[in-house]
């Protein structure tokens, strides 16, 4: 609930025309620019493939997103050396698939 909180405070701060929204059309097509869907994935030391994904939301314009911890520890956890790759897309799952890094984690706020 705190980050649904989070989410929606930081969406108004930088998408203000959320405010003055007329129904719920345009403010899925303001938040479209926002949101991004965020996959994980791994393997285990016996050779089974790990996969976790959910959605995240763009912070800034170099491209920092904010998601909850477990969607990464998830698959970090279980893969072998703990390697794993993040992949990003802007908008939803039809966009091209970016490369991304974890570089900085909550622990206590998940």
């Amino acid at each position: 609930m705190m980050l649904f909180r989070l989410f929606v405070f930081l969406a108004l701060i930088f998408f203000p025309s959320l405010l003055f929204a007329q129904d719920e059309a345009s403010v899925h097509a303001s938040m479209r620019k926002a949101l991004v869907y965020i996959e994980v994935s791994g393997q285990q030391a016996n050779g089974v493939p790990l996969q976790s994904s959910g959605t995240g939301v763009l912070m800034d314009d170099i491209g920092h997103v904010l998601t909850v911890l477990h969607l990464i520890t998830d698959v970090e956890d279980k893969a072998l050396d703990g390697e794993f790759e993040v992949t990003v897309r802007v908008g939803d799952r039809s966009s091209n698939p970016r490369p991304a890094t974890v570089v900085r984690r909550d622990m206590d706020r998940d």
